[in-house]
């Protein structure tokens, strides 16, 4: 899909990613019910292209899958 890490430092559950066409892959993520994380670029616009993504132990992995599938298109 296109997502690579944008800071190389070590993270705990939060972590940035680039992706292409991020602001639409997040809204039609949340057309699907899934917070695909938060949209950067309001805030940064050096980060227009990138996604805020939080995973904990409360996250299952059928969860991460299906925020992977909801960010594919």
């Amino acid at each position: 899909m296109g997502a690579k890490p944008v800071f190389s430092a070590p993270f705990f559950n939060e972590f940035v990613v680039q992706l292409p066409k991020a602001r639409r892959r997040h809204e039609r993520a949340l057309e699907r019910g899934v917070l695909a994380g938060v949209a950067l670029g309001d805030w940064y616009t050096e980060l227009e292209e990138a996604l805020l993504i939080c995973a904990t132990e409360v996250h299952s992995a059928d969860d991460v899958d299906r925020l992977v599938e909801a960010l594919r298109t």
